[in-house]
């Protein structure tokens, strides 16, 4: 009984390590398929991908901080402006991380939209021709009615 096992367990090994030659040799010539593993697996097209530039990065960084500081209008302003110039430069010279340069732009666009309504609010509001007392009449009535 032994030896039937034995035998059997021999016959098993030798198909499976034929199996795995067969495999490899088959695929010798596939730059995308990996041999160091018993299983081997394809990985597809890969592309390379490459660390992206710091004016990417700095230029998606700055676009965050113009959205995030915008209630202090003139800070948003500039750091957007920054943010632009960053990923425009980046995108026009095709460096590394195009992606984090685009979002760069579009976060750097909305925080100098942002601004620039901000400011536009602020020069509405002073050429209302309203002084601080008549706000402040208006805020004592909005809580009376309260």
């Amino acid at each position: 009984m032994d030896n039937e096992f034995q035998n059997f367990d021999n016959q098993n090994q030798e198909n499976h390590t034929n199996d795995y030659y067969n495999q490899t040799s088959q695929n010798q010539g596939n730059p995308y398929y990996n041999t160091s593993s018993s299983q081997g697996q394809y990985y597809g097209n890969q592309p390379a991908t490459e660390k992206p530039c710091g004016m990417a990065i700095a230029g998606m960084v700055l676009g965050i901080l113009s959205m995030v500081c915008c209630c202090i209008w003139y800070i948003s302003g500039i750091l957007a402006i920054l943010a632009l110039i960053f990923s425009i430069i980046t995108l026009v010279k095709k460096k590394p991380g195009k992606g984090m340069a685009i979002a760069g732009v579009i976060c750097g666009a909305i925080g100098l939209i942002i601004a620039i309504v901000m400011v536009v609010g602020f020069v509405a509001i002073r050429q209302s021709g309203m002084s601080s007392s008549d706000y402040q009449k208006i805020i004592e009535s909005i809580q009376q009615m309260e």
